[in-house]
Order: C-alpha cells, then structure tokens, then sequence
C-alpha cells in the first residue's frame, strides 16, 4: 500500500534556517518570531518538532504585518514542523427530555437507595428493642426462680 499523500518535512531546510537566522539577529524582529525562528534553526538537520508554545509564538509572528520576510519564512517552517493533533469527535447534545430521564433515573436511584438504608436502620433498631426486651425477660424469670426457690428453703427449714 503506497500513500500518495505528500510526507510533511520534519526538518528545516537551508533557506528556512538562513531565514531563521537572520530573524534571530534582526534587533527589530518581535519576541514571537524570534521564538519562532530559534525552535526552526534548532530543528536544522535532525528530526524534530516544534513545541505547543513555539507553534503558537510561530502563529501570532504569522499573523503580524511587522514581521519581517525572513520571520514569516521561519515561522512558518517552525509551524510546518508542528505534529498534527487528532480530532476528537464531539458527543451529539442530549434533547430536554433526554436530559431530564436522566435525572428522574438518579433520583429514583437515590430514593431507593436512601429507603433501604432507612430501612435497614429501622430493621436494626427493632432488633435491638427486641434482644433488650430478652434479656429483660431472662432477668425476671431468673429473679422469679431464686425467688421461688428461697421460699422453697424457707417452707424446709
């Protein structure tokens, strides 16, 4: 399988870098394109990428009319030399009614799952009043027993 897509240049080129240079040395050149010019000279002769920040310095010295020929060229060497970023596809906008199934769905949710707790709580408390209410009872028929077996001694003695 062959591309018949052209390969974008991953290297400054000479007339780039003269241009490059040039720019670096123009005292009147704007701090955008000399920042523009210096990630195009460093990319001379090896492969390499402009950064984010020298994209966007390459940007604003293109989109200048002060800047000089020599800056345009290297700006946009700089901008050639910019990795491409991916698109990321946008997620289609949910309708009102979309929107607001969604919310009756947590609420539900959040209903439900505020009643089992509630219930859980209450089924807790119940069983507590219950196993106190026993051990109030096991109290009394073991009072009620040594009651009953000291009158027991007091009738044989």
């Amino acid at each position: 399988m062959s591309s018949t897509k052209k390969k974008r240049a991953s290297q400054t080129r000479k007339r780039a870098a003269t241009a490059a240079s040039k720019t670096l040395r123009n005292p009147k050149a704007t701090r955008a394109a000399k920042v523009a010019a210096a990630s195009a000279l460093s990319q001379t002769g090896r492969e390499a990428h402009t950064g984010d920040e020298a994209a966007s310095a390459a940007g604003r010295a293109l989109s200048r009319d002060v800047t000089s020929k020599a800056g345009r060229k290297a700006a946009a060497s700089a901008l050639a030399q910019t990795p491409r970023k991916k698109k990321t596809k946008k997620k289609a906008k949910k309708t009102k009614a979309e929107v607001q199934k969604a919310v009756d769905k947590a609420v539900k949710k959040a209903v439900k799952k505020a009643v089992a707790k509630a219930t859980k709580k209450a089924d807790a408390k119940a069983t507590k009043k219950k196993d106190v209410a026993k051990k109030a009872d096991k109290k009394k028929g073991v009072a009620k027993k040594k009651d009953a077996a000291k009158k027991a001694d007091k009738k044989k003695g």
